[in-house]
């Protein structure tokens, strides 16, 4: 088990409360943020870190999914969310599924650049045909760290905080298995008529993330990542999409469960904004 002694921080708290907290910081527009900014755990009265541990590796034991409120410190938190905001619209990706090349169903990812603009509106209209006839669809926009576009800098920095043995170690220590490393990770930003039907993430890692960043969202707007086993009538989970919040799913484990992003509904106004991917 980890500890506060292992770790090197204090514990944490919130509200009146709490024994300690990490140190009021004032954080500039292109600050960078560092592996310590995470919470770890929320924590309040005489609740103790092991004993968060012990319920969050509980739960997870249960259903192998496992949420994890208040991730990041608020100020961190909003310092992302900020930088998410501010991302120039031609630094995303528009991520479509299914387009027909030589004959065989493949993903495309385009800039949304005003020159993209009719290949990107055509390549929507597919996907949703596709999910209106209840095939395997996706259509939202993410990045690619690795791609020719300049670097999102808070991707970037996400990167080497999901990356970093702080982080790594506290998941293990949840999932009772040791990582060493990222497999994949994006940012998504699913707006009004977007979706990711029905599917499993075989064999991407060991474990699937999403730290949420989504703020004022209505539950009529869809967008719930929704768990449900093969040929199943009823849902095995259910997630909203939140804020400052880590949802932990075994890949392996629940290989024979799949898992969707709800359409979103075409009258929604909000952007349902993650970090997601998988460890290994």
């Amino acid at each position: 088990w980890l500890s506060e002694r292992t770790l090197g921080i204090p514990p944490l708290g919130t509200g009146k409360t709490a024994i300690a907290r990490w140190p009021e910081h004032k954080i500039s527009p292109g600050e960078n943020f560092s592996p310590q900014s995470v919470n770890l755990i929320s924590m309040s009265g005489k609740h103790s870190f092991h004993k968060e541990s012990v319920k969050l590796r509980s739960r997870f034991a249960q259903k192998k999914i496992v949420a994890i409120p208040d991730f990041m410190s608020p100020e961190r938190a909003d310092h992302i969310y900020q930088a998410l905001q501010s991302i120039p619209e031609e630094q995303w990706f528009m991520s479509c599924f299914p387009i027909i090349e030589s004959g065989e169903e493949k993903p495309r990812h385009l800039p949304l650049t005003p020159q993209n603009r009719l290949f990107i509106k055509y390549f929507r209209q597919i996907a949703l045909n596709h999910y209106l006839d209840g095939q395997f669809a996706f259509r939202f926009k993410r990045s690619f760290l690795k791609s020719s576009q300049p670097a999102i800098k808070i991707e970037t920095q996400l990167h080497a905080h999901f990356s970093s043995e702080r982080i790594l170690s506290f998941v293990s220590n949840i999932i009772g298995q040791k990582l060493t490393g990222l497999y994949e990770a994006f940012l998504s930003n699913y707006e009004a008529g977007d979706f990711l039907t029905w599917h499993t993430d075989q064999p991407n890692g060991t474990i699937g993330f999403v730290y949420y960043l989504t703020q004022n969202w209505d539950p009529a707007w869809g967008g719930q990542l929704e768990f449900k086993a093969l040929n199943a009538a009823g849902l095995y989970y259910s997630h909203q999409p939140g804020y400052n919040e880590l949802l932990l799913f075994s890949i392996g484990d629940l290989e024979t469960i799949q898992h969707q992003v709800v359409k979103i509904a075409d009258y929604a106004s909000g952007n349902r904004l993650a970090y997601s991917g998988w460890f290994r």
